[in-house]
């Protein structure tokens, strides 16, 4: 099977990591995968680890260069996607991200390959998803891929095939690349390190995690923010410096990621809303005792996972308990892990790679 992902950027992301992980394991799989990126590429450890990635498992990279608001570049990069589809001629074009499924069901309508236009399938990365009218008037019938059964429910009834299929991951690699950076910020080995990964961004409601922070002030315990900057970025940046035991520390790649997860003591997302979190599934495979706020896919994958911690999104003391049992917790991470390894079996990335090519060709069987 030929399969395109099209999605708008690499940047730093749940959903940026999962396209990846996805396409390189359909490629382990035996098909002919590659990626059309929309925008313009960022020069950042993260994205260039990404592609270097993609490279080394032959998942062929397209890049269409869109710049922010330069309207003149949307029509190059309309004009790329169709030639770059013509000259593809996938069987599958997976888009992901609703601005990705309102332009790419444009170039497949109103273009030469408007034969492609059934082949295309979306799959919905958030519970619920914002959708411009234009992405749900010209999308209607699209067949739709959601993240998590809690996208499924959550978002709006179409008219179109659809099924729900968790997001997975691959294993994870460890180093001590996180051990120099937790040395600088604290040489007391007493103290306690908590963990947030997500972009700086009203999603990931940092305002929470502030105040959870000023709690443990003096209680020996730092809190470390590890995420892109986007439209929460200023106010995020300037509530963080207020707080001594707040550490921003910019956007690292994922084997970095996954070494501070190994080396810190909690992990905590306060989000108001994800699809199927990637960061938290990384680290329930790290063996972190985890502290999440209760959203629909949180407690989807949460509920009975142990050494995790479900917090009420309202309530402040909610989650300072919570922080304080999981950073009260005596088990090693191996040990952990070994306790979560009955649920994480369904979280892999093969799984969720065979589970999208099963739902593919349901929908080239509709079409043929």
């Amino acid at each position: 099977m030929k399969i395109t992902h099209i999605i708008m950027n690499l940047d730093a992301g749940g959903a940026q990591t999962f396209v990846a992980s996805l396409a390189i394991e359909q490629k382990r799989l035996g098909h002919d995968v590659s990626i059309i990126v929309i925008d313009e590429l960022v020069n950042s450890n993260f994205q260039v680890l990404l592609m270097n990635s993609l490279k080394a498992h032959d998942v062929q990279l397209y890049c269409m260069n869109r710049r922010l608001g330069k309207n003149v570049t949307i029509f190059k990069t309309v004009n790329g996607i169709i030639r770059t589809l013509a000259a593809i001629n996938p069987d599958v074009i997976n888009s992901h991200i609703s601005t990705a499924h309102l332009i790419v069901k444009l170039c497949l309508k109103y273009s030469k390959i408007r034969a492609m236009q059934n082949r295309q399938v979306i799959t919905v990365h958030n519970a619920p998803e914002a959708w411009h009218g234009l992405t749900t008037y010209f999308n209607k019938h699209t067949p739709t891929i959601y993240c998590s059964y809690s996208a499924l429910e959550m978002n709006p009834k179409r008219d179109c095939m659809g099924v729900a299929i968790q997001n997975g991951i691959p294993p994870l690699h460890f180093n001590d690349s996180a051990i120099e950076l937790l040395d600088r910020l604290s040489q007391d080995r007493s103290r306690k390190f908590v963990l947030s990964v997500g972009r700086l961004s009203r999603q990931k409601n940092y305002d929470m995690v502030c105040d959870i922070a000023k709690h443990f002030e003096d209680k020996g315990v730092d809190f470390l923010v590890c995420g892109i900057k986007q439209e929460t970025a200023e106010q995020d940046l300037r509530n963080f410096s207020k707080h001594p035991n707040i550490h921003y520390i910019g956007v690292k790649t994922q084997d970095e990621v996954y070494s501070l997860m190994g080396n810190c003591d909690c992990f905590l997302n306060a989000s108001i809303f994800e699809g199927l979190p990637i960061t938290v599934l990384e680290a329930f495979f790290a063996g972190i005792p985890c502290v999440l706020s209760e959203i629909p896919p949180h407690n989807e994958i949460g509920t009975n996972m142990p050494q995790c911690y479900i917090s009420d999104l309202a309530s402040k003391e909610a989650f300072i308990n919570n922080v304080e049992q999981a950073l009260s917790c005596t088990d090693s991470k191996q040990d952990i892990l070994n306790d979560r390894q009955p649920h994480l079996e369904k979280y892999s990335i093969k799984t969720t790679a065979n589970n999208y090519i099963d739902f593919y060709t349901k929908v080239l069987k509709s079409i043929s």
